[in-house]
């Protein structure tokens, strides 16, 4: 009996110590992180340089980009937004090259990704230099324009068609334009029809790529806690499993022969999926992030810069009017006649400033010996990024910077607007790792960019109660996307 009591006794104790250590350590953790860190001199809410658990609820909830946004208007430039991280809206940061551009002398420049926040393959591919140039020798847009302007063309006739049978003549502009989209990516990646256009249906695994990228963005950001995420990998084989039913095809062979585009020389730039230069992992990973930079972040990136317009009508009909006059018909409009309109130009640099199709953060790490940014020595093993949505709309780098004026990107321009730090305006980030397939979606914007603008008189949009822009979670960062209730109405009309 006494033994037994004994036992129990000091079992007790022993949790009541286990307990008090596990608290001591919490506490010691958290007073470490806010007044002996490293980072502890940078600006930041103290309870985000406490502890990563507030950033992470922001992630799972799709609101970090907008909560980085917030302190940055609140602290400025640098921002210390968890522990071991720091957000940058300066221009210095993208110009002078110190974590973005080419390695230099000295420890500046060409930082490497952080690999806590992107898969193996990911970075096996977009990090090496030359699988990138070969990646974008895939994409060079000038091969596609003919692939752009069926496309496109099929796109407006069926935008007419769906407002003529329509009671209320109103059109699901952004249904229309994912179908674009993915269309288009389908025949410049993996040279295959998918048909949206025609049938009027996404495809399964690109109506899947959504979902499961919001899964792969949580689990990225759960990757943070270690002991968290083994217990996750207990459902792994589950998400496997998804990810492999819904993940796109890999070889031509794989459609049907009379699916095959008959003009493959001229809408196919090369098809990634054959190159053996790439292994199965790499093209896996490169398929699944250049379909979703073509269908879903292209569609998010034209849907905000025509809500943009509809919601300015006068920028509009400024822009409609000028393109009416300088082309009389639509085949005039090729790529290189468009790229040369000034104001299509101040338009969509304007649409990419003010909605960015990724408005989040480009996760970079130091090394071992740290780096030297905006003249400051950064320790090492920090994570530092841009945050694209923050830097765009900062009053420090634009005068009324929530407010759509084009002419603040062409000359001459008012004299509140000289001083707007147009450098810091960096869609596609920037330096040797940005993104390469940004011409690819330059292209497609100038070609889709004022077709329901002229496909329809007097557009306007409906069905705005519930807002206009939701923040989501894809391809691993935060991606704004227009909420299902806009819709384009107006009397369908040719060029």
């Amino acid at each position: 009996m006494l033994l037994s009591y004994c036992t129990s006794l000091l079992e007790g104790i022993i949790l009541e110590i286990t307990i008090t250590l596990c608290i001591f350590c919490v506490i010691a953790h958290v007073v470490y992180n806010v007044r002996f860190h490293p980072l502890r001199k940078y600006p930041g809410p103290w309870w985000l340089a406490a502890t990563r658990l507030p950033y992470t609820f922001y992630v799972l909830r799709g609101t970090a980009a907008r909560k980085t946004k917030e302190l940055h208007d609140k602290y400025g430039h640098v921002v210390r937004i968890n522990p071991d991280t720091l957000s940058f809206t300066s221009s210095r940061a993208w110009h002078a090259q110190d974590i973005y551009g080419p390695a230099k002398p000295g420890g500046q420049g060409n930082i490497p990704k952080d690999p806590r926040y992107y898969t193996e393959s990911h970075m096996k591919v977009f990090n090496d230099p030359i699988r990138r140039q070969l990646i974008q020798s895939h994409l060079i847009p000038i091969h596609h324009e003919a692939c752009l302007q069926k496309h496109t063309s099929l796109f407006i006739s069926k935008l007419i068609q769906s407002q003529t049978r329509s009671e209320t003549g109103e059109v699901d502009l952004s249904h229309w334009l994912h179908l674009l989209t993915t269309d288009i990516a389908g025949e410049v990646i993996f040279g295959q029809r998918f048909n949206g256009l025609e049938n009027g249906q996404c495809q399964p695994f690109i109506a899947a790529i959504p979902g499961l990228a919001r899964l792969f963005t949580s689990v990225i950001e759960l990757r943070q806690y270690p002991a968290v995420f083994r217990m996750i990998k207990i459902c792994w084989d589950w998400i496997t499993r998804a990810s492999r039913s819904s993940k796109p095809p890999t070889s031509m062979v794989e459609q049907p022969e009379n699916q095959m585009n008959e003009d493959k020389l001229a809408c196919q730039v090369g098809n990634i999926c054959e190159d053996e230069r790439l292994s199965s992992t790499e093209k896996e990973a490169t398929n699944m992030a250049l379909i979703i930079a073509g269908s879903e972040t292209t569609a998010n990136l034209l849907m905000g810069s025509i809500y943009l317009l509809l919601k300015h009508p006068a920028y509009l009909n400024k822009l409609t009017s000028m393109l009416r006059i300088q082309f009389q018909t639509s085949s005039d409009m090729s790529l290189s006649a468009l790229r040369d309109q000034q104001y299509l130009n101040a338009v969509l640099k304007e649409s990419l400033r003010l909605y960015p199709p990724a408005p989040g953060s480009l996760f970079r790490r130091t090394d071992k010996e740290g780096h030297v940014v905006l003249g400051e020595i950064i320790p090492p093993k920090t994570t530092l990024t841009m945050n694209l949505w923050a830097a765009n709309c900062s009053p420090l780098n634009f005068h009324l910077s929530d407010e759509m004026f084009p002419e603040r990107w062409i000359q001459p321009r008012p004299v509140e607007y000289e001083e707007d730090d147009r450098s810091a305006m960096k869609a596609f980030s920037f330096g040797p790792q940005d993104c390469p397939g940004r011409n690819a979606s330059g292209a497609r914007v100038y070609t889709v960019e004022f077709g329901p603008g002229l496909g329809f008189r007097k557009p306007r949009l409906v069905d705005l109660a519930e807002g206009v822009y939701v923040l989501e979670k894809v391809a691993f960062e935060s991606e704004m996307q227009i909420s299902t209730g806009i819709r384009l109405i107006g009397s369908a009309s040719k060029f």
